[in-house]
């Protein structure tokens, strides 16, 4: 539901309006960060009609009341929108309880107070890294297959190793360059689909 500026209703076109919904949602962040979710809680009940049921949208611009379009109040959308009715309940337990009611417990065990180190540097063409540490397994990745053509420092010991695929459309290299410490890794790739790719690349690995 989408109303005109002029506020006629949607007929295959219009300009959407903001969502109570979406209050729910930023209380459920302002949750996340300890802060009181009280206003956002008041601006959803706040859109409500005079029976309590929550719109989709609500009309946020210059009242027009011969169209009964009252700033802040129900646009004439979808109502009851159940999905707002939902937030509204979620974010009133938070209130009472002080969890966030989507926290999961294994993401705040996982990530709350000691995050896991990564265990990986992924080299991309969208996000080359000029080092890496030798606590670090190292993967050289692009989005077709390929052969990495690799050696250390000035082009030595030459090795050659096929890409594998990783999954969402990507291909890699894993390279264990625990024992590489001061050393310069210099690599190009050969596509399956368009050969060599013309560039020679290098990440430092430092200790």
């Amino acid at each position: 539901m989408a109303n005109h500026e002029d506020g006629r209703a949607f007929d295959g076109s219009g300009v959407g309006r903001l969502w109570p919904l979406l209050s729910g949602e930023r209380g459920h962040y302002a949750a996340a960060c300890k802060q009181d979710v009280t206003p956002y809680l008041n601006a959803i009940l706040a859109s409500a009609s005079t029976g309590g049921m929550l719109p989709e949208q609500i009309w946020d611009k210059e009242s027009i009341p011969e169209r009964g379009l009252i700033t802040g109040r129900p646009s004439g959308s979808a109502m009851p929108l159940i999905w707002a009715h939902a937030e509204l309940i979620k974010l009133i337990y938070v209130q009472k309880t002080g969890i966030p009611i989507e926290q999961l417990k294994s993401v705040s065990g996982r990530y709350g107070v000691q995050p896991p180190m990564a265990r990986a540097r992924h080299w991309r063409d969208s996000q080359p890294c000029g080092f890496v540490s030798t606590t670090h397994e190292l993967w050289i990745e692009a989005q077709e297959p390929f052969v990495l053509h690799y050696g250390y420092d000035n082009w030595q010991d030459i090795q050659e190793q096929s890409s594998q695929p990783l999954g969402l459309g990507l291909y890699g290299v894993p390279l264990n360059i625990s024992a590489l410490a001061g050393k310069t890794l210099r690599f190009t790739r050969r596509f399956d689909g368009r050969g060599w790719e013309g560039q020679d690349w290098h990440v430092d690995i430092k200790a």
